[in-house]
């Protein structure tokens, strides 16, 4: 979802706080983090351990559940913006890294389509 006459690549990026000493995870123990009380995902290499953060989801559980366990990074880029995740109180769900894979700076689009919807609210 690009504007015309915006260039993508001028966007300001987000720094990545520091990781070291943080703990690393493989994608199979990852994926065994798939239920709704006990739900990780990847984000950019990242791991983040949302089973206590469905209810201020502004989607709710459902998309959550969609790629618990898994690899959400497109996902997540498809809604959300990178500043998101440079949020203090998102900070805070970070868990870990996937054991082995480097840090990979995800395209994000201009607009997400989440932002111009923040205020829906469906029920999980």
């Amino acid at each position: 979802l690009l504007i015309p006459g915006i260039d993508s690549s001028s966007l300001r990026r987000h720094k990545r706080p520091d990781m070291s000493g943080i703990r690393s995870f493989a994608r199979e123990d990852i994926a065994k983090h798939n239920t709704r009380d006990d739900l990780w995902v990847i984000i950019d290499g990242d791991v983040y351990d949302l089973s206590n953060f469905g209810k201020l989801h502004p989607g709710g559980m459902p998309p959550l559940l969609d790629v618990a366990g898994q690899d959400a990074t497109e996902v997540f880029y498809e809604i959300h913006r990178s500043s998101v995740l440079a949020e203090q109180r998102f900070q805070k769900l970070r868990i870990g890294r996937v054991l082995g894979e480097e840090v990979v700076e995800s395209k994000e689009s201009v607009v997400p389509y989440g932002e111009s919807m923040g205020f829906w609210r469906r029920k999980s």
